[in-house]
């Protein structure tokens, strides 16, 4: 390329000298100048000199590359830019040589994972936007010369073995165990980082057949495998525990952490050594490597009683010890289990037999074996003072569990608490708080069970009836001893009620004292009867809840046990086919002081009355001649109580949604404000059939709700509604919705109905649903519409839609005539989708997000 300059000339030296020749020309670059009309006298071969005048400023030319900061150098020798690419203000007074140059200011970097076990590797520096590669030969552009950080992430189950690099100048290598694994890097061009996982232990959380994850996955009876260092051990249920069947083998120098061993923090157990123990406040670890202790069987390892608990049981005096070197979720035995366990196994030969399988290890004491083959000790967890502790100890012909010094070196068994379902799978005793999805699902249908309440120890049956649902088939009999009543303090961890109920002779009358109708509605009545069970007044059936003439609330609470509930009245009629199976009774009601129509059996719903036109009605259950009917009854007359077991929405498994058909319904309870909400089977969804109406001034956690972290809903208003970026709820508290008799319960705003987090594109990851549920998207709805195409089909089986119209600013509208749903779908900032239907369409429409509108939760 030619540039001109102004030019003064040839010389013979770089300024000054002598001038051969004058002339303004244009200069070439990177060619020499002659002028063919000059005549050179001087034989020799004369270097000259360009000399310039003071002329126009030069531009130099523009460099670029992606990636690099470009421009122009005086010397080879370096780098460094000295004119900046495309520089304006360059002007020469002599002969220059100016070099390109470009500096890297970004670089890429591609990860390769190499074997097993590498999740992802995030960089991430002070003042940059994170990179992160999810996938092996994915590239992340960094920061020319800006220190990153790299952390390596693994699956379940690996951790961090190595990582290489294809130039030193990436940074040090090196090597942790940690996960996730971090390290500083610094880079000045392009490369390949090589990261390696590796198995950081035998079996993970989604392998059936580890003892870190059993009492969830695997029925004690299997051999299960410690996943800190491959040992396989033998299990079995003894005692209504689950005992391992095989003596605990763990190393000494092994680090014990709280993701897979029962201690709290990072706990190393003590080198093994045949010398020691001889101080009974120091851990010591003996692994014997043997395989036989004298009559063939395999010695493993033994430990004094604070290597045993994990370091705990030096400073424990008295008591059991709640960490210690057995495998997550499992534990030492105590003292006491250990003497309950004797009382069935009281000799050695017994121990040693199935199913404890007893090992005659012997023990260690200073350097010194001992007993081996004739002998087994076994550590608990219980202390007895500074210096003893608890351990069975057994011979061919005794088991005892005494004391003895903690410094010995004795065998270690391991044992965790059976699951209900174990328990109800081995023919343990169940109590009815404990039957859980588990349970329910292995009961055979049309099968009696027998279960305890844990209240009072009284025993009911209970049976899984032909619609799935989970029936007492006897009458409840809380607060009765045979046929006298007695006291009894229902909470909530025992019962069906949200603040504790006293079922006590002061404070709750006897029906036969009940001769009035007002005092059966402010006061609660129960009379007992050994053969029957009891008979309540709708007051005592609901813990005290439902009181007064008013009938419009449903019971939030009653006397069940927790985990069961009233039946609806919908659940009642749903049962009438299963007459044998439900088991009735006669006996009749009580009315102001005596039975009536003893020839029937009466049992209470949750529902006001559907069925008679009565105010203080209920309706009810009832048996005659061989079968069940319903009618409505008034609260202040006694009858039975039966509870179904309750199916919460937040229990209500992936599974248990597939397995429904189209169309099937059920009645699940939401655990946050414990309201019930019929669902039904549409297409491959279960959708609620019910609008939800979770209050306003609720907090929802990630345990009970789809939500992350803690939400509080706003407190509820009708005043509002008027920014698309704030969240908004409004309670009606009305039963009904202006021109319809169709509830009116509870609206959202977008916001609100998204738990807070607003997307301003797509589908909201959190909401207000229960936890398992969510917000329908919209293609959801648009596949809804495609069944159900106008309001009329909408507000018909199965959805049973409500037009309950919408709330705007501080005005509710379209009551009645229309309803509005939320989807989970936002389309930006200001709007989001929803479902829209009056009687003849049924839309998905693009609303503002400050809409007060309903919501419906779906299961997938």
């Amino acid at each position: 390329k030619t540039y001109t300059y102004n030019f003064n000339g040839w010389y013979t030296a770089t300024s000054g000298g002598s001038q051969i020749i004058n002339s303004s020309k244009a200069l070439v670059a990177n060619t020499s100048y002659t002028n063919s009309s000059s005549q050179w006298t001087s034989t020799s071969a004369p270097t000259l000199y360009a000399q310039w005048g003071n002329g126009t400023a030069i531009t130099l030319p523009t460099i670029t590359k992606t990636g690099h900061t470009c421009g122009w150098t005086t010397s080879t020798s370096t780098s460094a830019v000295t004119y900046a690419s495309g520089y304006s203000g360059l002007v020469p007074t002599a002969n220059m040589t100016l070099h390109g140059v470009c500096t890297v200011n970004s670089y890429n970097v591609t990860v390769n994972f190499a074997g097993a076990g590498v999740s992802s590797v995030t960089f991430t520096a002070t003042g940059q936007t994170s990179r992160t590669v999810t996938a092996s030969g994915g590239t992340a552009s960094l920061v020319y010369n800006v220190p990153y950080t790299m952390t390596m992430n693994f699956t379940d189950g690996y951790e961090f073995e190595s990582w290489a690099l294809n130039s030193s100048s990436y940074g040090t290598l090196s090597s942790t165990s940690a996960n996730p694994a971090t390290f500083t890097i610094k880079a000045s061009d392009d490369g390949v980082i090589t990261a390696t996982g590796k198995n950081s232990v035998y079996c993970t959380s989604s392998d059936a057949n580890c003892m870190q994850y059993s009492a969830e996955q695997n029925s004690c009876g299997s051999t299960l495998m410690d996943a800190r260092d491959g040992n396989t051990y033998s299990t079995s249920i003894i005692g209504g525990l689950c005992y391992m069947t095989k003596n605990l083998d763990l190393a000494g120098g092994t680090t014990l952490t709280s993701t897979l061993s029962n201690v709290s923090s990072d706990y190393t157990l003590p080198a093994s050594s045949t010398s020691g123990f001889s101080d009974n406040s120091t851990a010591y670890v003996y692994n014997s490597g043997s395989t036989s202790c004298g009559n063939n069987s395999p010695c493993y390892s033994y430990y004094s009683y604070v290597a045993a608990t994990a370091g705990t049981g030096a400073s424990l005096p008295f008591g059991d010890a709640t960490l210690d070197i057995c495998p997550k979720g499992w534990r030492l035995p105590t003292g006491a289990e250990f003497s309950t366990l004797t009382g069935t196994y009281n000799t050695g030969a017994k121990l040693t037999g199935s199913p404890f399988l007893a090992v005659y290890g012997g023990s260690y004491s200073y350097s010194s074996f001992s007993l081996g083959g004739s002998y087994g000790s076994y550590w608990s967890s219980t202390a007895n003072d500074s210096s003893l502790a608890y351990y069975l100890s057994f011979g061919s012909s005794n088991a005892d569990v005494t004391a003895t010094y903690k410094r010995l070196g004795f065998s270690v068994r391991c044992v965790r608490q059976l699951t209900a379902l174990e328990k109800f799978e081995s023919g343990g005793t169940i109590t009815m708080q404990e039957v859980d999805p588990t349970i329910v699902s292995a009961m055979t249908t049309n099968t009696q069970y027998t279960f305890t309440d844990s209240r009072d120890s009284q025993q009911y049956t209970a049976a899984k009836l032909g619609d799935g649902t989970v029936w007492m088939t006897k009458n409840l009999a809380i607060g009765c001893n045979g046929n006298n009543r007695r006291d009894a303090s229902l909470n909530s961890t025992n019962s069906n009620v949200s603040a504790s109920y006293a079922i006590n002779t002061s404070t709750v009358r006897n029906l036969a004292q009940d001769t009035s109708t007002s005092g059966g509605y402010t006061a609660a009545f129960m009379q007992c009867n050994a053969t029957y069970g009891a008979w309540y007044n709708y007051m005592a059936a609901t813990a005290g809840t439902i009181s007064g003439s008013s009938n419009t609330t449903e019971p939030t609470s009653d006397i069940c046990p927790k985990g069961w509930r009233l039946p609806t009245s919908a659940e009642q009629q749903a049962i009438r086919g299963y007459t044998t199976a439900f088991s009735p009774v006669t006996g009749g009601f009580y009315r102001t002081g005596s039975l009536t129509n003893t020839a029937y059996g009466y049992w209470w719903s949750s529902t006001n009355n559907t069925i008679s036109s009565s105010g203080s009605s209920r309706d009810i259950l009832i048996y005659n001649a061989g079968s069940l009917g319903m009618n409505s009854l008034g609260r202040n007359l006694g009858m039975y109580v039966r509870c179904v077991k309750d199916s919460t929405m937040q229990d209500f498994t992936a599974a248990e949604a597939a397995a429904m058909t189209n169309g099937e319904t059920k009645t699940l309870t939401d655990s946050r404000d414990k309201q019930k909400y019929s669902v039904a089977k549409i297409g491959n969804l279960v959708w609620m059939t019910k609008n939800l109406d979770l209050a306003g001034g609720t907090t929802l956690t990630s345990a009970d709700s789809n939500v992350s972290s803690n939400y509080t809903l706003p407190a509820s208003s009708a005043s509002g509604f008027s920014s698309d970026s704030t969240a908004y709820v409004y309670n009606s508290g009305s039963t009904s919705c202006a021109k319809s008799s169709s509830p009116c319960y509870s609206y959202y705003s977008y916001i609100a109905a998204t738990a807070g987090t607003n997307p301003s594109s797509g589908a909201a990851t959190s909401d207000i649903c229960p936890k398992g549920w969510r917000l329908p998207t919209e293609a959801e709805f648009n596949t809804l519409r495609s069944s159900y195409s106008t309001g009329s089909a909408l507000i018909g089986s199965p959805f049973l839609a409500i037009p309950g119209g919408y709330f705007y600013d501080s005005s509710f509208d379209g009551s009645g005539s229309n309803g509005n749903y939320w989807s989970s779908t936002a389309n930006n900032s200001s709007n989001a989708y929803n479902l829209n239907f009056n009687s003849s369409n049924a839309n998905v429409n693009n609303n503002n997000k400050r809409n007060g509108f309903s919501v419906r939760c779906v299961k997938s």
